[in-house]
């Protein structure tokens, strides 16, 4: 018996300890909807001298950290390799060779950082550090709008390249001494930034110069723009002079709120793409894209019973999209007309007719009036549980056009 006692609290002791070291979410009370906070660095902010290749930053709770991979970046691009490794909240970037000598880096994590919650940086967390003696002070902020509706954009990338002056440019037969900034757009900028909630992107720690901004839809983020796929657009300043560590205006003036904005216009032509489908009893379905979506009411969808992952040429039944969740516009709350068996498994997609939707407009679309087409099917098994909700008449056509 005392071997067994003996076996007991060791077993119990080993579940503990795996409770420790496994990040997970704590159980009760409200839902955390907080974004992450760094609680230390190493170096410090403003460090001058730095001779270190490993830069350490400690979060208050645990971080994804697939997402802290696509987060972290450093300007001016250095092209040297590193690693991260982890220890608990603690992330550890571990360059493979010495940093440039007598060099500003502003280190950067965006907003893409989120923890093991989802809740993402709202702005970019960025601070500089220098292998010389001074660190620069210019600073410069631009703004990142739509071009439809004026709203600010959140997540967009902008270049920053520094403009180099040529002693002379010719003009037809005479060579003119002349200084003309010039710059190649498809080179690789020196700093890259992405704009916060409020539509701000940031750069920090600047030399004196000329700069110029511009936005690039940096799809595959290579840090070049690639004329071909990528559009770009210059901001409604041609550039931006820092003078003795101060931002001028357009006027030459030195002004810490100068802030040079650029309208984007990307018409959405992408299509949404159902993520997930959630059965929560037999008749009812939540349906998760990838964006917010809308549907006219009416339309129906498709279910199909897949037998041995094969399609099964016969409809199972059909079912018939009832709102869109308030709190999250991605979702559709759907009910089937005939209940799905648990052990069946089960696909869906919008009515076809060939190879055209029957009606253009009775289809899932997003807000830019891309429709819904089934690009993957989602298998999903039924469920047993019964559904308590009965339907009732919540509006009609007549509710708004009563005399037709």
């Amino acid at each position: 018996m005392q071997n067994v006692g003996k076996v007991t609290v060791l077993f119990l002791s080993a579940l503990y300890f795996i409770s420790c070291a496994t990040p997970s979410s704590p159980s009760g009370g409200p839902p955390d909807r907080e974004p992450p906070r760094v609680i230390a660095l190493s170096p410090s902010p403003g460090t001058t001298n730095f001779a270190g290749k490993t830069l350490e930053f400690t979060f208050n709770e645990y971080i994804n950290r697939q997402t802290f991979q696509r987060a972290f970046g450093i300007e001016p691009d250095l092209n040297i390799p590193y690693s991260v490794e982890w220890k608990r909240t603690s992330a550890s970037v571990n360059f493979s060779q010495s940093l440039p000598e007598n060099t500003t880096l502003i280190i950067t994590l965006g907003t893409e950082l989120t923890d093991i919650r989802s809740n993402k940086l709202k702005e970019p967390i960025q601070f500089a550090i220098s292998t010389g003696p001074t660190i620069a002070e210019g600073q410069i902020r631009v703004r990142v709008a739509n071009y439809e509706n004026g709203q600010t954009q959140e997540g967009r990338t902008v270049f920053l390249f520094r403009l180099e002056e040529n002693d002379e440019i010719k003009v037809e037969a005479d060579t003119i001494p002349a200084k003309t900034p010039t710059f190649d757009p498809t080179a690789s900028p020196l700093y890259v930034a992405q704009t916060d909630t409020s539509g701000i992107a940031k750069f920090i720690a600047l030399a004196d110069g000329k700069y110029r901004p511009i936005w690039v839809d940096d799809r595959n983020r290579s840090r070049t723009w690639q004329p071909d796929r990528e559009p770009a657009q210059p901001f409604d300043s041609p550039s931006v002079e820092i003078r003795l560590g101060n931002t001028l205006n357009q006027q030459g003036e030195s002004d810490s709120s100068y802030t040079p904005q650029v309208w984007v216009y990307q018409p959405d032509t992408t299509k949404p793409t159902l993520q997930a489908v959630g059965v929560t009893s037999e008749r009812r379905l939540r349906l998760r894209f990838n964006e917010p979506v809308e549907f006219t009411p009416g339309m129906r969808l498709n279910l199909f019973s897949t037998q041995d992952s094969i399609m099964s040429p016969d409809t199972f039944t059909e079912a018939i999209p009832l709102y869109i969740l308030p709190e999250d516009s991605t979702i559709i709350v759907a009910q089937t007309l005939a209940p799905l068996p648990a052990d069946l498994l089960f696909s869906i997609q919008a009515v076809f007719e060939g190879e055209e939707l029957i009606d253009q407009y009775r289809m899932i679309r997003d807000k830019a009036g891309n429709p819904w087409t089934v690009t993957t099917n989602i298998p999903f098994n039924g469920s047993n549980t019964s559904d308590q909700t009965e339907l009732e008449i919540i509006e009609t056509s007549l509710d708004k056009n009563p005399n037709p």
